[in-house]
């Protein structure tokens, strides 16, 4: 019997095989350490969980799974979608190094969904994308499951709303409650409280309907029985426009928090979400990398509370602003971004389709963006390697790659396929406390669906922002570290 075969018939009786994880290799930065979205812990892992949630039965939109090998042998891989309307579905996939494989749910009726990814070795990453009216939206999955789990971003005023997510995909049933932290203190909703999430099965809990008109809105997932993923679709309006962006659940706490690299210029606002889940008033700084300290942003977290930073500051006349949280009385928060871009932004056509000149520009002119709204996970800690999947060129979408260097030395980087050596560009400089972006719509060896691999010198924070060439539509996520 095939190691496939053996996997169907584990999820035919609705569990999962046992997790194989491999010990990370050495380095200055293990895979545990490079912890990159509240609880991914790299590459390593044979099994996947991809809590979406994830719009299905609706023609306008297209909901996808997309896996990327970076091993040096084809990883088998069983998939399995479960929707809010109708059974489970399994397929069976082989992935061969350095080429993207897409998986889409099957359901016809409309509704949620989410899926499951187990393989029969290391070196898989994978993601979970949305295409639909708000643009591209993209997040990775998590290879990690608990029994609690944070969320941090959005809210319910006006039109606003958040479809939260909860997700089984082992063999035992749990029992979950949910609390949300908000502006007017901590609230448990009856309707929230022992929600049963059966083996395999997704529970998708509009918050809005018990939680309306929180300006600021937190959440902390405990479960009894099995663990859960989870998972948010954000909704909000902003310029007339209706968006959506995918949250990713995490069981990280951490006193210090990494974001790479984002429009940060007059149209470009980026507010930074932080919870505080513990007994201890947290006091936290929150400000742009590389400057100085007193240009930071002093904030008190209360015990069980949650605050908003918004980064107004001077530096918001930068074109590109990565965030750092620290605490500064060693009590560990939960950080999250939340990037929303007003206006559209765009670039004047320079004469050439230089790579080099147009990544200087775009350090100086915030690279083409359209009307967004995105939500980006923390870095607790940089790594040497990243692998950035669901990326996309072509006549309507693109791919910024952005590397941003926390360290005090300089980081040369090289961006090249899974798998593969050769160099998608010559390999990149990026000075001490600064960042790097490149667009690979100037990349003429990038076409269509495609994932990289960021090797540095350094160790750095990679993110993968695709944007819609339309007026409508940026998501940047955080990459995901390779052991």
């Amino acid at each position: 019997m095939t190691l496939v075969s053996s996997l169907a018939g584990a999820l035919a009786l609705g569990g999962l095989a046992s997790v194989a994880v491999r010990a990370p290799s050495s380095g200055r930065t293990t895979a545990g350490e490079a912890s990159a979205v509240r609880g991914v812990p790299g590459a390593s892992s044979t099994q996947w969980s991809c809590a979406g949630p994830l719009p299905v039965g609706d023609p306008k939109v297209s909901s996808s799974i997309e896996l990327t090998n970076t091993a040096n042998r084809p990883v088998q891989a069983a998939i399995t979608f479960s929707s809010t309307k109708g059974g489970p579905t399994t397929e069976h996939f082989v992935v061969v190094p350095g080429v993207p494989m897409v998986a889409r749910p099957g359901a016809r009726a409309r509704g949620m969904a989410a899926a499951r990814v187990l393989a029969d070795g290391s070196g898989l990453s994978v993601v979970e994308l949305i295409h639909g009216s708000s643009g591209p939206i993209t997040a990775p999955c998590t290879a990690v499951t608990s029994t609690t789990e944070y969320l941090v971003a959005g809210d319910t005023r006006r039109s606003d709303n958040i479809a939260l997510s909860l997700y089984d995909p082992g063999a035992t049933p749990a029992v979950a409650s949910v609390s949300f932290s908000t502006a007017s203190g901590r609230q448990a909703p009856p309707t929230f409280q022992g929600v049963p999430v059966g083996a395999g099965q997704l529970v998708v809990l509009t918050v809005a309907d018990r939680l309306p008109f929180a300006p600021e809105v937190a959440m902390t997932v405990r479960t009894s029985g099995g663990s859960v993923a989870v998972g948010a679709l954000d909704s909000t309006r902003l310029s007339g426009s209706f968006l959506e962006a995918l949250e990713v659940g995490g069981n990280t706490t951490s006193g210090r928090w990494l974001f790479a690299a984002a429009p940060a210029g007059p149209a470009a606002s980026q507010v930074i979400d932080l919870l505080n889940p513990s007994k201890k008033t947290a006091k936290v700084e929150v400000g742009y990398l590389g400057l100085s300290r007193g240009s930071k942003i002093a904030v008190v977290v209360p015990a069980g509370g949650l605050a908003r930073v918004a980064l107004n500051s001077e530096a918001q006349s930068r074109a590109l602003g990565a965030a750092v949280v620290k605490s500064t009385n060693g009590v560990p928060v939960v950080a999250g971004r939340e990037l929303r871009v007003a206006t559209a932004i765009s670039q004047a056509k320079l004469p050439e389709r230089n790579p080099v000149l147009r990544r200087r520009r775009a350090l100086l002119i915030v690279p083409r963006v359209g009307v967004a709204y995105t939500i980006t996970g923390g870095v607790v800690r940089p790594a040497e390697r990243w692998v950035v999947g669901g990326g996309e060129a072509d006549k309507t979408a693109s791919e910024l790659v952005t590397v941003t260097n926390p360290t005090p030395g300089r980081a040369v980087v090289k961006i090249v396929r899974p798998g593969g050596t050769v160099p998608y560009v010559r390999s990149i400089v990026v000075a001490p406390f600064a960042s790097d972006v490149i667009d690979f719509a100037d990349v003429a060896s990038a076409t269509g669906r495609f994932s990289i691999v960021v090797l540095s010198s350094e160790p750095v924070v990679v993110t993968g922002s695709l944007y819609d060439k339309g007026s409508v539509g940026f998501t940047s996520s955080v990459a995901i570290p390779l052991d």
